[in-house]
């Protein structure tokens, strides 16, 4: 895995603009629930979210997969997180903004709000021409490995069932799941060593 870094906006663009075809087309879970270009525009935005806040990884320069983590507690800079809000309330329908922010609710937050900290996945995707290679352990593998040698769980959301499939192949395990008021669910993800 390497962090994503010194991009042009215009290949920053590109990159999120597949990052949100890539969600829009699974045509399940949180992304049904505003129109497709919405959607595809709120991946875009939060891809650039988490580039410009330093924590957006690839499997290599040839970009397969996306992987944004950080840690509890290290506290992401304002700064991109207002620019996101704003570029979403510009670019998007205003009931499609409510949607994300209902989607985002974080439910590991509140699953994990004793633990003194672990890892945050907060996305994670493998473009489709790479999907059904092995790309998806290739990307867990760098925040799992930290929270190995930190001692510490890594937690996820997601949103559906197949989702949950896949990760608990990847050694992960369902620990909450909520129904949101849109009637879609959330679903809090850990790997923890054993």
């Amino acid at each position: 895995m390497i962090k994503v870094a010194h991009i042009s906006d215009e290949e920053l663009k590109d990159l999120g603009r597949r990052v949100g075809e890539t969600f829009c087309a699974e045509n399940e879970g949180i992304v049904m629930t505003a129109p497709r270009d919405d959607m595809a525009k709120a991946f875009e935005i939060m891809t650039e979210y988490y580039y410009r806040a330093g924590v957006l990884y690839a499997v290599s320069p040839e970009y397969e997969g996306l992987l944004a983590y950080w840690h509890k507690n290290e506290k992401l800079h304002l700064r991109p997180a207002l620019h996101m809000i704003l570029r979403m309330l510009r670019e998007m329908r205003f009931t499609s903004v409510l949607k994300v922010a209902q989607g985002g609710e974080d439910l590991y937050a509140k699953v994990y709000k004793k633990e003194p900290d672990y890892i945050v996945i907060s996305m994670v995707v493998v473009f489709p021409e790479y999907q059904g290679k092995g790309y998806l352990r290739k990307i867990l593998e760098l925040p799992f490995s930290q929270a190995r040698s930190e001692g510490i769980p890594c937690v996820l959301d997601t949103d559906t069932e197949r989702k949950v499939n896949k990760y608990t192949s990847c050694q992960m395990k369902k620990t909450a799941e909520k129904k949101l008021k849109s009637g879609c669910f959330l679903y809090a993800m850990e790997y923890r060593e054993k």
